[in-house]
């Protein structure tokens, strides 16, 4: 499958951190407000507590900072690309490295 050209191959996937989720949730937050009350912030406490479960929060960063998330080891429970980087393969980068654990 090929990536969309914006999006560099390494665009790495990794476990996240409680920093990670702490901009993810500020995001979450923002983009709520923004567009009405839409959006995974209704959701917090799934992805909150997926931090505590091992292998179950998994981001993807660009300039230290994550701008995509995935709840659920094998399956994406819960994809979500913040606003100003959709579009560019990054959901899509998240679930083919889920299929690849699933896989592995």
């Amino acid at each position: 499958m090929p990536m969309a050209d914006n999006v560099p191959i390494s665009a790495e996937v990794v476990g996240g951190t409680r920093e990670d989720l702490i901009c993810i949730l500020a995001w979450l937050k923002r983009e709520y407000d923004e567009d009405g009350g839409s959006g995974f912030w209704c959701n917090r406490g799934v992805i909150s507590d997926a931090l505590g479960k091992p292998g179950n929060l998994w981001v993807i960063r660009r300039n230290g900072e994550a701008v995509a998330f995935q709840v659920g080891e094998f399956a994406a429970d819960i994809v979500s690309v913040r606003k100003d980087q959709r579009k560019c393969g990054l959901a899509r980068r998240l679930v083919e490295a889920s299929i690849g654990r699933a896989e592995a």
